[in-house]
């Protein structure tokens, strides 16, 4: 258990103990290990990562701590440990310096979707998701199939559980998490701020920064402190899983976070599922839903002549352009489909508050229709 006093550096130093009572962190962590488990992580090299297996997969953003504009800061945490923001997002040995194969891997993951063996422990005392405590699980990290198969984002069927499922998983506070239909993901309570490029400009938020429906961007500094701010800085938003996100309107790949990822899939943000109107998307010209040709809509991306690489995809007229993953990953039901097609159609008719002509043009018919019904009855009475 040695090897855990690892997780204490990071995690703070305080003592940790499991839920079978053991103390793994009795003394103090030491910085020093501390910088030296980030820069093992930070500076990993290209490889295949493991998510857990399909019953139980991984959660947590991983990439984070990669990113290309996003510098961390542990400013006015008086006494913390900045924490890694990808600290347990895969499988690996994130307790100790470990470059074998051999070594024994964990991740973080959520109890309500987990049919493998998982617990809690003071390591995870403060970390929340979706409103109750994280879990970690090293039985994830050890089937096979974990190593090869990709999460889709499909809740685990009770039929396949081969654990108790704790009691609090069947209450959901959709004010806090968004609709039921797109909950929220993201480990809430991590410690220290991140630095992010919003509009040009250098922004600080917290660490666990789209974890539930918030004013995230409701900040002092940036486009939103100035006195002219745009009115998305009022509103609420959160990330969500692309593969579980059912609303009638389709959630958009993250700009904040652009090498961000929860397991293999980008990060999706989505301001419906916490009640708010989207006018963040409408005003970035990089978002997949604002590109109305094939082309443009495929042009985006870090290679556009890698189908890998591409951001978006293409859905045809209806649809028009999407987060590749919507597309091409997520096991999309007809009527959510249907949903996007009417979204798509009437998503630029309803601008901060302003009715467009095809929305008004749409609001005739109707009342066409509802007078030629009216005649038609006064006519058979």
């Amino acid at each position: 258990m040695r090897s855990w006093a690892w997780l204490c550096a990071v995690l703070g130093g305080s003592s940790l103990r499991f839920a079978a009572g053991e103390d793994i962190c009795p003394v103090p962590g030491v910085t020093a290990a501390a910088k030296l488990l980030q820069r093992q992580h930070a500076g990993r090299p290209s490889r295949q990562i493991n998510y857990g297996s399909p019953g139980c997969p991984c959660v947590g953003f991983d990439g984070l701590d990669r990113q290309p504009h996003a510098s961390n800061t542990s400013k006015g945490q008086v006494g913390n440990k900045s924490e890694l923001m990808s600290l347990g997002a895969h499988c690996d040995n994130w307790t100790r310096p470990c470059k074998e194969e051999t070594c024994e891997a964990w991740c973080f993951v959520d109890p309500c979707q987990c049919n493998v063996s998982n617990r809690p422990s003071a390591a995870t005392e403060r970390l929340s998701w979706q409103g109750h405590r994280l879990h970690a699980s090293m039985e994830t990290c050890k089937t096979e199939s974990a190593k090869m198969a990709p999460s889709t984002g499909t809740p685990t069927k009770a039929a396949n559980r081969s654990v108790e499922r704790p009691s609090f998983c069947d209450s959901f506070d959709q004010d806090q998490y968004g609709n039921e239909k797109c909950k929220c993901v993201g480990i809430e309570h991590l410690q220290g701020t991140v630095e992010i490029q919003v509009e040009g400009e250098m922004v600080e938020y917290p660490k666990d920064v789209g974890s539930h429906c918030g004013k995230w961007d409701d900040r002092p500094s940036g486009a939103c402190g100035k006195e002219d701010r745009p009115s998305w800085c009022g509103k609420f938003w959160c990330y969500v899983d692309p593969c579980a996100c059912a609303i009638s309107e389709p959630p958009k790949v993250s700009t904040y976070f652009p090498k961000g990822s929860l397991g293999k899939k980008p990060l999706y943000y989505s301001y419906e599922t916490c009640g708010s109107f989207d006018t963040f998307t409408f005003d970035s010209r990089s978002a997949c839903v604002n590109q109305e040709t094939e082309a443009k809509c495929l042009a985006l991306g870090d290679d556009p002549d890698d189908p890998e690489s591409r951001k978006c995809a293409w859905g045809g007229p209806e649809i028009k352009c999407l987060g590749k993953e919507l597309l091409h990953l997520c096991q999309v039901n007809d009527k959510t489909m249907e949903d996007w097609t009417w979204w798509s159609f009437s998503r630029r008719d309803v601008q901060r508050g302003h009715v467009g002509p095809a929305a008004l043009v749409t609001g005739v018919i109707y009342c066409l229709v509802i007078f030629l019904f009216l005649m038609v009855l006064r006519g058979l009475a």
